[in-house]
């Protein structure tokens, strides 16, 4: 018996279930698509016993599940044919993920938390699908820390890389932007099309600073367990206090 759910790279249990005219010693081997992946003997008892075999498949779509119980005494089994049984195992594939990731340094840190429940596709900044059938290939488009302009002045995400992006998610595709130092307004993305047609926000830079009024009282503990360093270091918290004041 096989569950009725089973996720790629997720471990499950087959369960065997035997029935013994006598007690034996037997071999069972559980293949996955022709390939043995458990090989396992126990004693058994007469009568019906349960056995639970665990392993994996690596990716989604039609796989093939065979176990195979033989006793190890050939000459005790004169019935052979019963020995298998192999059943049909639907696996849904697991969701694909585009990373466009503009920052080399830290790149892999992402890729590998995703890949622990995704398939994931790595790319540089010139990455980004330019025509919807290549950003259709995957369930999510994740564009993390990458300028609009590339070393050479090349477009990283020009017009034709917004209008398949905009084409995807129409068609049910699902955008992340993700900002950087290299990003959103200081990668010279405000006013383009990507901010006026995908983006909730606006990505102006601000180019004015408000800073508050304040009033400031310090309050210096000056009795003699503040002798020395103590007082010393007061002093200088009090000083670089207000330095920072207008």
């Amino acid at each position: 018996k096989l569950p009725d759910e089973v996720e790629a790279r997720v471990p499950f249990v087959a369960r065997a279930t035997l029935r013994a005219t006598t007690s034996a010693q037997v071999r069972c081997e559980l293949s996955v698509d022709g390939e043995m992946v458990v090989d396992r003997e126990e004693k058994i008892p007469e009568g019906e016993t349960t056995i639970d075999l665990e392993t994996r498949v690596s990716d989604g779509g039609d796989h093939q599940v065979e176990v195979r119980c033989v006793s190890t005494d050939e000459a005790s089994d004169r019935e052979l044919t019963n020995n298998r049984l192999s059943l049909p195992l639907r696996v849904p594939a697991r969701p694909r993920i585009l990373v466009v990731e503009g920052e080399r340094r830290f790149r892999r840190n992402l890729v590998s938390a995703l890949e622990e429940d995704f398939d994931v596709e790595l790319r540089g900044a010139g990455g980004i699908p330019s025509t919807a059938g290549d950003a259709g290939e995957f369930d999510l488009v994740l564009v993390s820390d990458v300028p609009r302009f590339g070393a050479y002045g090349a477009e990283n995400l020009g017009a034709s890389h917004v209008q398949a992006l905009e084409k995807y998610v129409r068609a049910g595709g699902a955008l992340v932007m993700a900002g950087g130092e290299n990003s959103f307004g200081p990668g010279g993305y405000g006013g383009t099309p990507l901010e006026r047609r995908l983006l909730p926000v606006h990505l102006d830079v601000e180019t004015q600073e408000d800073i508050p009024s304040l009033a400031l009282m310090l309050v210096i503990d000056r009795s003699g367990s503040m002798s020395g360093p103590k007082i010393t270091l007061a002093k200088e918290a009090a000083r670089a206090t207000m330095d920072v004041l207008q």
